[in-house]
């Protein structure tokens, strides 16, 4: 081998160790990506392309669009207020607290962490509802609703199971709708439980 040949093999394979180490941090590092947010994006796409009958869509986009800015909820503390003409005014005045104190709450970390809405780009995933323009993380359907549930269950405990079963329903309508993935549902809902708690314990020193 002359010495211009063992000097281009010997720059040759300089060249590729230097390269390995980053095409394999670059695989891994796909891979990694692909492994953290694979379960989150599956879930999802099953949830928005499974069970779509037109009947439970309207009534999951009904449920969905309900829930905007808690005017659900605030449907539902207004029959408290009807219904009760001594502390319904209280109920109400406690519940629209406890529910707009988490979506506050919501909204600042939907700001800090930024995340984007599902990507639109397949046309099968097309929500159901119009996309908002906020953030995606965390889901602040979720955490009104689970606000709202807890207190609900503190104001009128015989009726908690109910408040749950619609709030996990409404919550999880928005993955069904294709604006949210799983787990900012899960985190709005963490959201909602921790701010509804917080609001039960302040308000029952009132």
């Amino acid at each position: 081998m002359t010495p211009d040949a063992a000097g281009q093999q010997q720059r040759r394979s300089t060249d590729g160790d230097e390269k390995a180490p980053g095409a394999i941090a670059g695989s891994g590092g796909g891979s990694a990506r692909r492994k953290g947010g694979g379960l989150n994006e599956r879930l999802f796409v099953t949830l928005r392309t499974r069970a779509h009958p037109r009947l439970l869509e309207a009534v999951v986009i009904s449920l969905s669009v309900a829930g905007n800015w808690g005017l659900f909820w605030i449907g539902i503390g207004a029959a408290l207020w009807a219904a009760d003409a001594t502390g319904g005014l209280r109920d109400f005045v406690y519940l629209l607290a406890v529910v707009y104190a988490a979506l506050v709450v919501n909204i600042i970390i939907k700001v800090v962490l930024g995340r984007e809405r599902p990507s639109l780009s397949d046309p099968a995933l097309e929500p159901l509802v119009g996309k908002p323009s906020s953030k995606s993380f965390p889901s602040s359907h979720a955490a009104m609703s689970f606000a709202a549930a807890c207190a609900l269950t503190w104001l009128h405990s015989p009726l908690w199971p109910l408040y749950f079963a619609v709030a996990f329903i409404m919550s999880w309508s928005r993955v069904y709708a294709g604006v949210h993935y799983p787990s900012d549902v899960l985190a709005g809902t963490a959201v909602g439980l921790v701010m509804g708690g917080l609001g039960v314990l302040l308000l029952s020193t009132v």
